[in-house]
């Protein structure tokens, strides 16, 4: 006659004529949902965006990609310039400039010998925007071409001097490229004609056609 309160596996009990109902367990479970949220803040605590910590892109999009990445870039930058260069970079530049001067490879100059630092480009998500932005921003004086040069990781006087090479070699060879900025996109200028003699033959056809 003691009421049933409680229970419990391999229990034995007599209930007469009563009836026990029992709850059916839900199939949705939140565990998935509380994963993502204790990755999402070990991301936001590591400094990085949640799909660079798991990989994860099933809900990113272009906008979202983006603005974590700029956020990642400022934080790296950051890193890189008030932590890396004057703690690294630059007491390596110091001990080389002493060992060569030591050495009798350079001379000792009053100021020292200027060093650039140029740090690894960041590989944007949309390169074309990104690249037509830079451009618009030199055009504009935003930017310098060197800093437009060194922020795609690559030593701007290398890359001058490289366009000089090549451009030289290809106008040696009589090797007309659309991807010479010096000629008019979609065309290009005749074949052992300089920039000037080009610039002249143009005037001399608008005088003409006036």
């Amino acid at each position: 006659g003691d009421k049933v309160t409680r229970i419990e596996p391999g229990m034995i009990q007599d209930i007469g004529d009563a009836e026990i109902t029992f709850p059916s367990g839900s199939t949705q479970s939140v565990f998935g949902e509380s994963y993502k949220a204790g990755l999402r803040a070990m991301a936001a605590g590591a400094g990085i965006t949640y799909d660079q910590l798991t990989g994860d892109l099933t809900q990113a999009n272009y906008s979202s990609l983006r603005a974590g990445k700029i956020e990642f870039r400022r934080m790296i930058e950051q890193f890189q310039w008030s932590c890396f260069v004057p703690m690294v970079c630059r007491k390596v530049d110091r001990k080389f400039e002493d060992l060569a001067i030591l050495a009798d490879r350079l001379p000792r100059l009053e100021g020292g010998y200027p060093v650039d630092h140029i740090m690894p480009g960041i590989e944007p998500i949309d390169p074309l925007k990104d690249l037509q932005a830079d451009i618009l921003a030199v055009r504009s004086g935003r930017m310098s071409p060197q800093e437009f040069i060194s922020a795609w990781g690559r030593d701007w006087r290398k890359v001058v001097k490289d366009f000089d090479a090549f451009f030289r070699f290809a106008d040696a060879n009589n090797v007309p490229l659309d991807i010479d900025p010096r000629r008019p996109a979609g065309g290009v200028a005749p074949s052992g004609s300089t920039d000037g003699e080009t610039d002249a033959s143009t005037k001399a056809k608008e005088n003409a056609d006036e």
